[in-house]
């Protein structure tokens, strides 16, 4: 053959090869959703505003912020805040101290960062962990991974049961929210480190900069989540108590330190449950508290009814969807010889009783599934762990055909590409009309969509910039305010009421110096 020859072939195979894979191109549509899910959010963040106890959080250090806007001076400020907040009311420690010195700093004139920190740290956080987990773990590949990562969170941000709670009204985002993300957070890292001490197995340890910095970030976010809200505390805690278990059966190179690490924990969130202020708040309530086996059993109820309530036709939907990308990541590890995807029922198990544990703070004191950012945390973790189990069973599917059948490889497990592409327009068609009538406008992409196009978002701003030209005239003592007209379902969680001695009244007038701060009673 001439080189003339050689080179028409090479180029008729560089026509017949596309520029990009169907996976490829699905991968991209997918950070593509993903960036158009999350866009609206942030832009409608900007007409967001602080509202009842955004005021009581941010008093103690405001006067300062404002004189010199000294980050030390507001985190000292607020330590003691939070201090006497773990003896007067609850623990959540950490979170009360760092969430509300964020809110110090950025309440009056930059509210929407808040929305940056929860909405975008839970996008950033699970992007992190999902790949990690994916590529590192389960041997998938870059774009099989993508796709189902970027698609399960833009799932789990359209179906938040209160986005309010969790994205704007920041003294409950930050506080449950931001928790949630630094738990993702540290799991990601004990991922990272725990990977290190298996590739290093049976070698003398050398603690290098890197575990340092891993160790570092594994200590501070175990104590800012020990010490937080329960819902993640005790997540946190019945899964540290499972890792710990599992690397000493595994004989891993870092146990010692991962048992360490969960004795840090451990330590932190025992002082949590400790506060004097839990039995304040428990006895504020008015509700008498449960035993504890019957506060488990209540959660275990609970936590199922909660789950079968939220297998909406779009989870089952898009979890259809993803069965071919799900087998795309899982085929090499589940087909490999080795001893993978071995106990999908434990894993199962497991992986409910984890999640149950979420259940128990709020069943123990309040009997109760709780307010709407505790439920935003439910869910945000339900469809996590309902992926995982698709992922784990899947695997063992695999695993099984490929026992029946050694001489099945990876390599055979494919899926035809020319029916894919078919098939995900008309599952995604079926989805989008289960979203509509199983969510419609409260969707959140579509919610700020809605808001921001009909104006609504920029009425309800310029109705509370009026409001507040008259919360910073001196000269009015007594303030009465209409009632908003329209305030978007995402942003507006609760406004000062009828009655001056009502406490969110009371904090707005203690805030801006008034007597008293009242809403108009209609005619």
């Amino acid at each position: 053959m001439t080189r003339i020859d050689q080179e028409v072939n090479i180029n008729i195979e560089m026509k017949k090869k596309p520029l990009f894979s169907v996976n490829q191109i699905i991968f991209y549509l997918s950070v593509l959703i993903l960036i158009m899910a999350v866009v609206p959010l942030f832009i409608i963040s900007r007409y967001n505003f602080m509202s009842a106890d955004d005021y009581s959080y941010i008093q103690p250090s405001i006067a300062a912020w404002r004189a010199n806007h000294s980050i030390f001076e507001v985190l000292k400020d607020q330590f003691v805040y939070a201090y006497h907040y773990y003896f007067d009311w609850q623990g959540t420690f950490s979170m009360e101290w760092l969430g509300s010195s964020i809110m110090v700093m950025i309440a009056e004139d930059h509210y929407y960062i808040g929305t940056f920190l929860t909405l975008g740290g839970l996008v950033v956080s699970e992007l992190i962990l999902f790949m990690l987990i994916g590529i590192k773990a389960l041997g998938g590949d870059v774009y099989n991974t993508g796709i189902v990562s970027c698609l399960l969170i833009v799932f789990q941000i359209l179906m938040v049961p209160y986005p309010v709670e969790s994205f704007y009204w920041l003294c409950g985002s930050l506080l449950y929210t931001m928790g949630f993300n630094m738990t993702v957070l540290l799991y990601a890292l004990m991922f990272h480190y725990l990977q290190h001490s298996y590739r290093n197995t049976g070698t003398p340890f050398k603690p290098g900069a890197r575990i340092t910095f891993l160790q570092i970030g594994i200590i501070i976010l175990s104590i800012l989540i020990s010490f937080g809200n329960f819902i993640s505390a005790i997540f946190g805690f019945a899964s540290f108590i499972c890792l710990v278990f599992a690397v000493w059966v595994r004989n891993l190179h870092g146990r010692v330190i991962v048992t360490l690490d969960a004795a840090v924990y451990s330590a932190f969130f025992i002082i949590n449950v400790l506060a004097p202020g839990n039995r304040s708040r428990m006895d504020a309530t008015g509700v008498e508290k449960n035993s504890i086996i019957l506060s488990l059993l209540k959660s275990f109820g609970a936590s199922g009814k909660y789950i079968i309530s939220n297998l909406y036709p779009t989870v089952i939907i898009l979890i259809l969807l993803m069965i071919p990308f799900i087998i795309g990541i899982v085929k090499n590890k589940a087909m490999n010889g080795k001893k993978t995807f071995r106990y999908p029922v434990i894993f199962t198990l497991i992986t409910y009783c984890l999640y149950t544990s979420q259940f128990v703070p709020t069943m123990y004191s309040l009997g109760i599934l709780g307010a709407g950012r505790v439920i935003n945390i439910y869910r945000l973790s339900l469809y996590i762990l309902l992926f995982a189990n698709v992922i784990y069973w899947t695997g063992w599917v695999l695993r099984k055909i490929y026992e029946k059948k050694p001489s099945l490889s990876a390599e055979h497990i494919r899926i035809k590409k020319r029916f894919l592409l078919p098939g995900l327009v008309m599952g995604g068609a079926a989805f989008l009309v289960a979203a509509y009538f199983y969510g419609g406008v409260t969707l959140t992409s579509v919610s700020a969509i809605k808001s921001l196009r009909s104006g609504q978002a920029a009425q309800y701003e310029a109705e509370y910039l009026e409001r507040l030209k008259v919360l910073n005239d001196d000269s009015v003592t007594d303030v009465t305010f209409d009632a908003f007209s329209s305030p978007p379902y995402l942003l507006f969680f609760e406004d000062i009421k009828y009655d001056a001695g009502e406490w969110q009244n009371v904090h707005m007038a203690r805030f801006y110096n008034k007597n008293s701060v009242v809403l108009r009673r209609p005619e």
